[in-house]
């Protein structure tokens, strides 16, 4: 599961390349180039990435007043490579507080996957949308002025002994607007005897971001695990929410400390809301001051309409600190008030409501296979129908079974069946190329019954074939 630490930037140059160090002190290099793929840079017709080298380039092309308005699209996914002397190259981080980056940037449903925060400071006119299944170990921006939205991120951070205040999945710091954002990740995993993977005296470790300073976060969705020692303002979707709202946002979370001001939301929260959330966090182990929605509430600080189970408030000046409703209770449709069951929350009855935003395909929630299909779908082996549903009762045919479960080819390969739609051409093709259909899985010479629903049987020789090439001479 995925997460991040804020970067801190010193750059210097080495034989084209240049590097930066981040705060664990690693060394990391990284390439700009000198132009995109294609593409002129406006709406209809954005700059096309396919490279971390043009990646980069956006520092000179998307960041300061020149940057207003220019569009950027990512066109496959982005890792880390090699540079000739064998170092990883990466990224750059975008942007910074002089010349912030201030155009628009679409991840179009693919991955980033960056050891370095991939926006340094994004500007009050930057956005930054659909990164699908990122993974990130810093934050997709380490300063948010502008606007957040539907990202998703996933990972473990592994072992990260820092120093530092204000680190979050999404964002470091937060003043703009996050919206439709998922974080899925381990803050802190270790193999060694200490248990505290993040040793800091700092504030402000949250899922989305760590310190929400004036800015809006929704309809955001965070599982976390966060490990810390003698840290504070530890929460769920953000460490410390300081004059900012928080709303319709869910967090499941698992929180160690031996410090103070943990929360399920948010771990302090200083005359900000939080309205409308839903918090599933059973574990606030160690903290002085813990809550399923806040840890320590300070000012005119409100809570609307929020639902949990234990106690709502650690530490607050809010009278009468209110205990929740059991699980059973929460799990009737009767308990929620005033959620927007129409175009945010997904409910059904015996089953805590989810936000749709979590969900690829909003028809398979709470069905038995609801996470096969999400998995399946952020891996992009299916998509579902045109208008977003899945239909997970529904019967599949061979031909959309073939594609689930294949790849594409570029050999010119003769297809001697008649009924293949042409959606589903590449994948046959691929499909008799690497000899998964022969005579036994075909009605007759020219046709598969490429629209014919597909039976277990069938579906278990193609899947035998995919894992063992060789199972077909025996079947």
């Amino acid at each position: 599961m995925a997460f991040a630490f804020v970067m801190l930037t010193a750059i210097t140059s080495n034989a084209n390349y240049d590097k930066n160090y981040d705060i664990r002190g690693n060394t990391h290099y990284y390439k700009t180039a000198e132009s995109f793929s294609s593409g002129s840079g406006t709406e209809d017709d954005p700059y096309i990435i396919t490279s971390w080298e043009e990646y980069n380039h956006m520092q000179v092309v998307g960041c300061g007043d020149e940057g207003i308005g220019v569009h950027f699209k990512l066109a496959t996914d982005l890792n880390e490579h090699s540079n000739f002397y064998g170092d990883a190259v990466r990224n750059e981080s975008i942007g910074t507080k002089d010349k912030p980056f201030q155009g628009v940037f679409d991840g179009d449903g693919h991955r980033a996957y960056s050891y370095a925060v991939l926006f340094d400071v994004v500007g009050e006119n930057g956005i930054v949308r659909n990164l699908k299944n990122t993974l990130v170990r810093d934050a997709i921006a380490k300063i948010n002025n502008g606007l957040i939205e539907d990202c998703r991120g996933e990972g473990d951070t592994g072992e990260a002994y820092v120093r530092t205040s204000n680190l979050g999945a999404i964002a470091g710091e937060n003043t703009g607007h996050s919206t439709v954002t998922l974080t899925l990740f381990c803050f802190a995993k270790s193999e060694k005897k200490n248990p505290y993977d993040i040793d800091t005296k700092h504030s402000g470790i949250g899922g989305i971001c760590g310190f929400n300073n004036g800015g809006i976060i929704e309809e955001c969705y965070a599982e976390i695990t966060i490990r810390v020692r003698y840290g504070r303002a530890v929460g769920g979707i953000a460490g410390d929410n300081t004059g900012g709202i928080i709303r319709n946002c869910y967090s499941r979370c698992y929180l160690v400390s031996e410090g103070i001001e943990a929360g399920g939301i948010v771990g302090k929260l200083n005359y900000g809301t939080v309205e409308n959330c839903i918090s599933r966090s059973p574990r606030t182990d160690g903290h002085k001051s813990s809550g399923e929605i806040a840890g320590a509430v300070y000012g005119d600080s409100k809570i609307i309409n929020c639902y949990f189970s234990g106690l709502m408030v650690g530490n607050s000046t809010i009278d009468d600190a209110e205990y929740g409703w059991s699980v059973e209770d929460l799990e009737k449709l009767s308990t929620y008030k005033d959620l927007d069951f129409e175009n945010i929350w997904i409910a059904k009855e015996g089953n805590i409501p989810m936000l749709r935003g979590y969900y690829f395909h909003p028809d398979c929630a709470f069905h038995w296979a609801w996470y096969y299909i999400e998995r399946l779908s952020a891996l992009d082996k299916i998509s579902g129908y045109e208008d977003g549903t899945f239909r997970p009762d529904n019967t599949v045919t061979k031909a959309e079974f073939i594609k689930m479960i294949n790849e594409t080819t570029t050999q010119d390969i003769d297809v001697p069946y008649t009924d293949v739609p042409e959606w589903a051409m590449p994948y046959v093709k691929y499909a008799i190329y690497s000899e998964l259909i022969d005579e036994h899985l075909t009605i007759s010479d020219t046709l598969l019954g490429a629209d014919k629903p597909i039976t277990r049987l069938e579906a278990g020789v193609i899947v035998g074939r995919t894992t063992h090439q060789h199972w077909h001479k025996e079947l």
